[in-house]
């Protein structure tokens, strides 16, 4: 695929350890996530690292519905210039009951597992 955007090269990672898996996503946008789902990869994740840092670019429903997170991490500087992230894209990972944490609140994020169990610490 060839995109416009530069942002949907981003490379997309699903990391397993076991039974708990990750996925890391980089700034991919619609256009990328549509991709990802129509190419049937498994993208389930227990942890999301969201795409493009919440913004209103990338945030396909079907998409984080297929991913059916435990945890989204929003990786955003406080008060940045982009508005990172956006309201609705933060209020579509509350209604799907999604527990949310964010560089920019949260400070450093860290998740640790043993494959079975999944521990998260945050700076603050």
């Amino acid at each position: 695929t060839e995109y416009e955007d530069v942002n949907n090269y981003s490379i997309t990672v699903r990391f397993v350890c076991g039974a708990r898996s990750f996925l890391f996503t980089g700034d991919i946008e619609r256009e990328a996530e549509e991709d990802i789902l129509e190419s049937g990869q498994d993208i389930s994740a227990d942890v999301l690292k969201v795409p493009h840092h919440g913004s209103g670019t990338s945030v396909l429903k079907i998409f984080i519905q297929a991913v059916s997170p435990e945890y989204a991490v929003f990786s955003v500087g406080q008060a940045n210039e982009f508005g990172h992230p956006h309201a609705n894209v933060v209020s579509l990972y509350e209604k799907l009951g999604i527990n949310i944490l964010r560089t920019d609140m949260n400070g450093n994020i860290v998740f640790a597992t043993d494959g079975s169990t999944l521990e998260v610490r945050c700076e603050r």
